[in-house]
């Protein structure tokens, strides 16, 4: 946590880092005592939060990393998310944003993302921002992360999001370093001309997995219907909210299925 943004500071960037969870700004600030005057609490969707950072700029690189804009509550949050990240750039701004996109997880696995808020955009709805921002697309490619599993879900799996590079003035001639390079540049290369101050913007749990959070498994036998642990899932999550004091996206319920034949009890199966 803060090691790209440190390196950009390394690199001749004014740099700026923002995230919405405190612990993890202190964990960059840990990791990078330089950073702690540079690290500002600031949720992308929120639009006084982002006039907060704007004050810090304008910026000539705005790098929303981690699928920040995935975790929007729906597409016209996501798409407010999106302009005001397009409004954080100078004029000839640079934007490298990642998205996970629809159509890189055929079947919409939303149990795989159960323990995030997340809404998955198409390239169409992709495309549609880039026009309607005027921006021009610079060049677009795929980052691979396999995670392992977790008590949210028990086998490993594989996430790939598509980073795009975006430049705010198509009008005027596109940065001579685009792209892929770009990006080195931010973390082991000279800076770019020109690079002036440079926004990381982390999404709302870029260690998402990792966070605290309360994990409950329920293990019975096998035979209840989907509606019936629809409805104790919203009933226990209901209570953690109100007793437990945390939120709804945080807190995971596993249902472990078992049949009979697999549980022992006083000295015997339950199935004899």
């Amino acid at each position: 946590m803060g090691d790209l943004a440190a390196d950009a500071l390394d690199h001749g960037y004014d740099v700026l880092m923002t995230d919405v969870q405190d612990e993890l700004l202190e964990t960059a600030a840990r990791r990078h005592p330089r950073l702690s005057a540079r690290l500002q609490r600031a949720d992308i969707f929120d639009a006084r939060a982002v006039a907060a950072v704007g004050a810090r700029g304008p910026f000539s690189i705005v790098a929303a990393l981690g699928a920040v804009l995935n975790h929007a509550r729906d597409g016209k949050q996501l798409a407010r998310g999106f302009r005001h990240l397009v409004e954080l750039g100078e004029p000839r701004a640079l934007l490298v944003v990642d998205f996970l996109v629809r159509e890189m997880f055929p079947g919409h696995p939303a149990s795989v993302w159960a323990d995030f808020l997340h809404v998955l955009p198409g390239l169409d709805e992709l495309a549609r921002l880039i026009r309607s921002s005027g921006l021009q697309l610079l060049e677009a490619y795929s980052l691979f992360h396999r995670y392992p599993p977790t008590p949210a879900y028990d086998r490993a799996f594989d996430e790939r999001m598509l980073r795009v590079v975006l430049h705010k003035s198509p009008a005027g001639p596109a940065p001579r370093r685009a792209g892929r390079e770009i990006v080195a540049r931010l973390s082991g290369g000279p800076a770019l001309p020109g690079g002036r101050h440079a926004a990381i913007i982390l999404p709302r749990s870029i260690s998402h997995r990792e966070a605290g959070m309360p994990n409950i498994t329920i293990q019975w036998f096998a035979g209840r219907t989907d509606q019936q642990k629809r409805e104790i899932t919203a009933a226990i999550t209901d209570a953690m909210v109100k007793i437990g004091k945390t939120t709804a996206d945080q807190v995971h319920i596993v249902f472990q299925d078992v049949e009979k034949t697999n549980w022992g009890v006083n000295g015997k199966l339950a199935s004899d």
